[in-house]
């Protein structure tokens, strides 16, 4: 029976070092017979958004390379799918990782969950990290700072926590939530 665990994010929770991890232990054999495919030569899976996301809502890297719905951005999304299922398809467990995934509304969730169910995984488990509020709240304002000079007031900044669970729960056969906490990267 194959199985996925598709790590969502969150944002500003260790998403990239954990990235870079998982990627090195499988380039380094450490995961055994867990698969984590190197998609399109990137340590994350945020591209698989192409396949469901329309164009105006997919990560805004990709939009500024294919800043338009046309052919070569459908051949982007050809290749995203091609790459996709040749790393995945001889696997039996995969292990999935982008922080975009949790930017899925729940139309979005279910046909991504489709186009897995669609490859034999008859098990799919959801992992996603989510940090205290506060916390997360200055680091995306020091993100921010760095990039331009306009950030949400503390009053008006909402992360939606519970859509993000609302979208997944119900679709996948477990759905984990796990507090950040950045002393546990430590080593």
């Amino acid at each position: 029976m194959k199985k996925l665990i598709l790590h969502i994010g969150t944002g500003k929770t260790g998403s990239t070092a954990l990235q870079e991890s998982l990627s090195f232990a499988y380039q380094n054999n450490a995961l055994r017979s867990v698969c984590y495919p190197n998609l399109l030569g990137k340590r994350h899976h945020n591209e698989l958004c192409t396949l469901v996301m329309p164009h105006e809502r997919i990560r805004r890297d990709i939009r500024s390379r294919y800043p338009e719905d046309n052919a070569d951005y459908q051949k982007f999304m050809t290749s995203v799918r091609t790459a996709f299922v040749r790393d995945v398809m001889n696997h039996e467990t995969v292990l999935l990782s982008g922080e975009f995934f949790c930017g899925f509304n729940a139309h979005e969730a279910k046909e991504f969950v489709q186009i897995l169910r669609q490859l034999d995984f008859a098990e799919i488990h959801v992992l996603v990290y989510f940090r205290e509020p506060a916390s997360l709240y200055l680091s995306q304002v020091q993100q921010r700072l760095k990039a331009s000079a306009s950030f949400n007031e503390p009053h008006s900044f909402l992360y939606d926590y519970l859509g993000i669970i609302n979208c997944w729960q119900g679709l996948v056969t477990s759905f984990t939530v796990r507090e950040f906490d950045r002393t546990r990267l430590e080593n």
